[in-house]
């Protein structure tokens, strides 16, 4: 996710990181919020959360809870993108 100010996207990231955490299982492992390893370009501050999981049966419709929370007027600035299959973390 990321957005021009770091403590928006800093607080936002800590909110959706909260809603994963309670709504997946214990099995899951959540990395994050962090920087990404570059944290900052043309003017946004980039953070990201990783999920580990095997199987997660509630996942799909978590990410879509996370998506609708993005839409908010409230969060309109705020940039959030899903991968499913990250080649690279930079």
């Amino acid at each position: 996710m990321s957005h021009k100010d770091e403590d928006t996207v800093a607080k936002k990231a800590y909110e959706i990181a909260s809603i994963i955490k309670a709504s997946l299982s214990e099995k899951a492992k959540i990395l994050g919020p962090t920087p990404k390893p570059i944290a900052r370009t043309h003017n946004l501050y980039h953070y990201q959360i990783l999920v580990k999981y095997r199987f997660e049966e509630q996942l799909e419709e978590v990410l879509n809870q996370v998506l609708d929370l993005t839409q908010k007027r409230e969060n309109k600035e705020v940039r959030v993108l899903i991968d499913s299959e990250p080649q690279s973390f930079v």
